[in-house]
């Protein structure tokens, strides 16, 4: 096994939301989980720090705690374009560039009311970096991500929630992946990412939490290498994205397999960067201890 392939596969794959549910950390605590993170992640798996807009007077508000490190932060808006923009500018013009400054936005999370809103959403965010457009995944999504292709944006899609009835189904996420190879736009995933592969969990850290089959990381990003290398076949994604035995992905000097489906070192660098992007977990931790409990770190 071939570790710095899989560190290849796993660089900046994480994206914390320890802000969100079902971690919901106070804003004094997820600060300082990341600057931790900064300071002692060996593995590179460390993306961004996913802050809300609405909260960036909080976050601020701490800036004695953040470090000597850079920060990247992904920007999540609200429903509002005109007071979300007014205060990313304020932001940048505080902080600096993402070269110079402390703590840069480097990419845009938004959930735009309408199909509509597409074009000049996307047209207002592009300065900050890349665009995460979420996308709705019960029905086809085909004309949200041709949308999406024409405003040179990318998408995002739930994976999971506090409920099971917010986890889509393995059709829906395979769809979701194939659409998005069609038409050539890049993706990330949020909630419910936080276990290697599928498997039953409960849904939130309480006691007698509700339970449901969540979607694995390594499903889903390994589903969308093999998809973009032109590895599967009709039905396959549904099948990578359905695999609950760890084993059955595997990783060489070669690249990366899922059973007899294979992708070579480079088509799994390159797609990890040009369509696979990351996912946001509001936990960093247990993703690295499943790795670990599989022998891939």
């Amino acid at each position: 096994m071939a570790a710095s392939v899989i560190r290849q596969f796993l660089s900046g794959i994480v994206d914390y939301a320890g802000l969100f549910p079902p971690a919901g950390l106070p804003m004094e605590q997820a600060v300082a989980e990341y600057a931790s993170y900064l300071r002692n992640d060996s593995t590179g798996i460390l993306g961004r720090f996913v802050l809300p807009v609405a909260r960036f007077d909080e976050f601020e508000a701490q800036i004695d705690h953040w470090g000597s490190k850079p920060w990247q932060i992904s920007a999540l808006m609200g429903p509002e374009l005109g007071p979300a923009l007014e205060r990313m500018n304020r932001f940048r013009e505080t902080h600096g560039a993402a070269s110079t400054g402390r703590a840069a936005i480097t990419s845009v999370e938004a959930k735009p009311p309408s199909i509509e809103d597409v074009t000049p959403w996307a047209a207002a965010l592009r300065c900050f970096g890349p665009v995460y457009l979420e996308v709705p995944v019960v029905d086809d999504p085909t004309l949200w991500i041709n949308a999406l292709r024409e405003s040179h944006v990318f998408a995002k899609i739930r994976t999971g929630g506090v409920e099971p009835h917010m986890i889509p189904t393995v059709a829906q996420v395979a769809r979701f992946i194939a659409r998005c190879h069609e038409r050539g736009v890049a993706f990330k995933a949020t909630a419910g990412l936080h276990h290697l592969v599928r498997s039953q969990r409960a849904l939130t850290y309480e006691p007698n939490s509700p339970q449901g089959v969540m979607h694995g990381f390594l499903n889903v990003f390994v589903a969308a290498v093999l998809r973009a290398a032109g590895a599967t076949q009709p039905g396959d994604l549904e099948k990578i994205l359905s695999e609950q035995d760890p084993s059955a992905f595997q990783f060489s000097d070669e690249g990366v397999a899922w059973r007899d489906r294979t992708a070579t070192r480079a088509d799994l660098m390159k797609y990890r960067e040009t369509f696979a992007h990351s996912f946001g977990s509001c936990s960093f931790t247990e993703p690295i201890e499943d790795l670990e409990g599989a022998g891939l770190l």
